[in-house]
């Protein structure tokens, strides 16, 4: 123990480790707690919580009961009180999750917004609106960054960025599916692969595209099959059609 009024309230538990000002001041677990806090105010309300790790000052300050949770970085996991499970590395990140479990959110702003379980989110930015919606996985910068609540996964620089409520969506590559906002039921692998997709609501779109700008053009067109590079790329509303192979119906 070290630091003013660290570790002051517990009487009888043993093997924790508080370090800083007021870390897990609140901590007064009959046994052993295996909680590690360090920094200003780290584990700051934890009363019966136990084997959870915090470094960062006002990281995981707000946890009661939580447990078997890993906070590292300034603010990180900041709003968790019962959540159990969670790992958030990376300033702010999972900052307003509160009895959510199970989320694993790591960069700045990762899962900044989310009140759901079940997520990943690595990268800058990575699922930073997130809200409601729990169960999906964001990959890269900024992936999956504007999503409130769609259930996706996107892994690669700025895939699905624009992505709020579409849904069931997985975009593998840079700037994969980047404009949809909307859009449901699509696979894209590659980069720029349905890249200007962007239905003006929800609807079930079953676009699969896969390689380098694979169907890159299309906006609302449904139910295409596009396999390789450049496959499909002018066609914008068609629907139905199925293209295999570098250039495979370029200019329908």
């Amino acid at each position: 123990v070290l630091g003013y009024n660290a570790l002051s309230t517990e009487d009888t538990g043993d093997r924790n480790v508080a370090i800083g000002y007021e870390a897990l001041t609140a901590l007064n677990y009959d046994g052993s707690g295996y909680n590690t806090a360090v920094g200003f105010e780290a584990g700051h309300d934890i009363s019966t919580g136990r084997y959870n790790t915090i470094v960062g000052a006002l990281t995981g300050d707000k946890i009661t009961t939580g447990s078997n949770n890993v906070l590292f970085g300034y603010g990180a996991g900041g709003a968790v009180t019962e959540g159990t499970r969670n790992v958030a590395i990376g300033s702010d990140s999972l900052s307003t999750a509160t009895t959510q479990n199970n989320n694993v959110a790591i960069g700045h702003n990762a899962l900044l917004s989310a009140e759901s379980s079940e997520n990943v989110a690595v990268g800058f930015g990575a699922g930073a609106a997130t809200s409601s919606s729990g169960a999906n996985t964001y990959v890269g910068y900024q992936a999956g960054t504007a999503n409130t609540t769609g259930q996706n996964t996107a892994v690669g620089q700025n895939a699905l960025v624009s992505n709020t409520t579409g849904t069931s969506n997985v975009a593998v590559g840079i700037k994969t599916m980047d404009a949809n906002v909307a859009g449901d039921n699509n696979v894209a692998i590659g980069e720029s692969a349905l890249s200007s997709m962007n239905p003006s609501g929800n609807v079930d779109m079953y676009n699969v595209a896969v390689g380098y700008q694979a169907s890159a053009l299309c906006t609302v067109g449904i139910k295409n099959v596009s396999i390789g590079g450049d496959a499909l790329y002018t066609d914008d509303t068609g629907s139905g059609s199925v293209a295999v192979g570098y250039k495979s119906l370029y200019a329908q």
